[in-house]
């Protein structure tokens, strides 16, 4: 099983599109369809059961190992 660890690094964009070349442009391509849809106005889920952009992530990654044991 292959896993992209999407997380950018903050590159100049002065030097000539170094951030995209480095690093939006490779994983983008594992970036979710709705994300791609939804485009700059896309916000990441928050921890803060206050919020209303709420998501348990802790539920979710217990979801998601259980998935994967099958």
């Amino acid at each position: 099983m292959w896993r992209v660890d999407g997380n950018s690094v903050n590159y100049a964009e002065k030097g000539g599109g170094s951030h995209t070349k480095m690093d939006s442009n490779p994983v983008s391509k594992y970036d979710p369809e709705v994300r791609k849809k939804v485009g700059k106005e896309w916000n990441n889920p928050y921890p803060d059961k206050s919020r209303a952009d709420y998501f348990d992530r802790d539920k979710s990654e217990e979801k998601a190992n259980e998935k994967l044991k099958r």
